[in-house]
């Protein structure tokens, strides 16, 4: 386990890291990106602006995701209603 935390702690791995954490965490899975982001800024300290603006990414980006996956549902959720309802008239 300490291998793979040296590891996400180097910043070219690490801030990918961070990217997919937040992404995931503003679509999937209702978990937080704040750990990861805190983690790599507490082990690479001048990696701060460049690790809030790839979290802020992921996040603008996951949000983006899960507004598009809502709006096909919405739309697929409408079309089998209409289907559904033409196919009773």
């Amino acid at each position: 386990m300490h291998q793979l935390l040296d590891l996400l702690a180097l910043p070219q791995f690490g801030l990918s890291t961070v990217f997919i954490v937040a992404f995931i965490s503003a679509t999937l899975l209702p978990v937080g990106s704040e750990p990861a982001v805190f983690g790599l800024v507490k082990l690479n300290p001048e990696l701060l602006w460049p690790t809030i603006l790839v979290a802020t990414a992921g996040n603008t980006l996951g949000g983006a995701v899960s507004w598009w996956m809502g709006l096909g549902a919405h739309r697929a959720w409408d079309a089998a209603r209409r289907h559904r309802h033409a196919g009773h008239a």
